[in-house]
């Protein structure tokens, strides 16, 4: 229980509190398949809560999974990490699906749901992505991942005020959660408010590196062309940077050849984030160009 606990708080700390914790329950009963699900789970959401891509184990992560199943064949919930392994790591949308559908198939559970909707918005199943999130939340109202993983989709999915109501009431319960004010100032800049999203972004900058490109994309949307530039200049030549992020930032100020040219290395990563590349509102000016549709159809991505 105590595990569990701290793989909820999802900060740096309290993920890796959780991650020994479940390699105790395991040490002490080998047979545990929950506690190697919760391992895989805190070791899973380590990278994105730590804002740290260098602490992803994928080789871990995904042994842990299996090792659950091999231990209980009707858990479902492994299958849906697998299937988060497959979307985001892999970017193989048929496995992903098949493992969602294996999930459901065991138990209805929200973590599928919450994951279906994920691949619906990014695949183009945009009639499909509400039902899912309800469906989620109705089988788990209060679970931190389903609250947070649902209102990404909806800020991608351009339901701004709705993500920004269940972000608003998570950091109530959550106030450290660096990652839930991250899509808070996301959902201002997507949804066309430049201001509302540099205030935020500003007090985000020191502690996630990718705010800084995101911050030049909020210059760029507000009119402040130089300023925009300094930030991209400043975060494209850092070590941890993404392309995805670059790309957003260049995006807004509607530079085409560096927009593609950054989107290109992002897809060839397979960074996470690449996978929005269809719906993300930075990349709309770019959805009549052959190059970015044929870079979304080759990898399968609705645009």
């Amino acid at each position: 229980m105590r595990a569990r606990y701290e793989a909820d708080q999802v900060t740096r700390e309290s993920l890796l509190r959780a991650i020994v914790d479940y390699q105790r329950a395991i040490e002490t009963d080998p047979s545990y398949a929950a506690a190697y699900y919760g391992l895989a789970v805190a070791r899973h959401r380590l990278p994105a809560f730590a804002n740290d891509p260098g602490l992803f184990d994928r080789a871990a992560i995904e042994s842990a999974y299996r090792k659950a199943i091999d231990l209980d064949p009707n858990f479902p919930e492994p299958h849906t990490g697998l299937a988060l392994l497959a979307a985001y790591a892999d970017w193989d949308w048929s496995r992903a699906e098949h493992e969602l559908e294996t999930a459901s198939a065991i138990a209805p559970n929200a973590m599928a749901e919450s994951h279906s909707a994920l691949l619906a918005l990014i695949r183009g199943k945009r009639a499909a992505v509400s039902e899912h999130i309800r469906r989620a939340r109705d089988l788990d109202p209060l679970g931190v991942a389903i609250l947070m993983n649902t209102a990404e989709i909806q800020v991608m999915a351009g339901e701004w005020q709705a993500a920004r109501d269940v972000l608003d009431r998570f950091l109530v319960q959550h106030p450290d959660v660096d990652n839930a004010r991250c899509w808070v100032a996301l959902s201002f800049l997507y949804e066309g408010k430049p201001d509302e999203a540099v205030s935020r972004l500003e007090r985000l900058k020191d502690r996630i590196p990718e705010m800084a490109a995101y911050l030049a994309a909020a210059h760029a949307l507000a009119g402040r062309r130089d300023e925009a530039l300094r930030l991209i200049h400043a975060y494209e030549v850092r070590p941890d940077r993404t392309g995805s992020a670059v790309a957003t930032a260049y995006g807004y100020l509607h530079d085409e050849g560096q927009t593609l040219s950054w989107l290109k290395k992002a897809v060839a990563r397979r960074e996470p984030a690449a996978a929005y590349l269809g719906v993300h509102p930075g990349f709309s000016f770019l959805r009549s160009n052959s190059a970015f549709q044929e870079l979304a159809r080759a990898n399968g991505l609705s645009y």
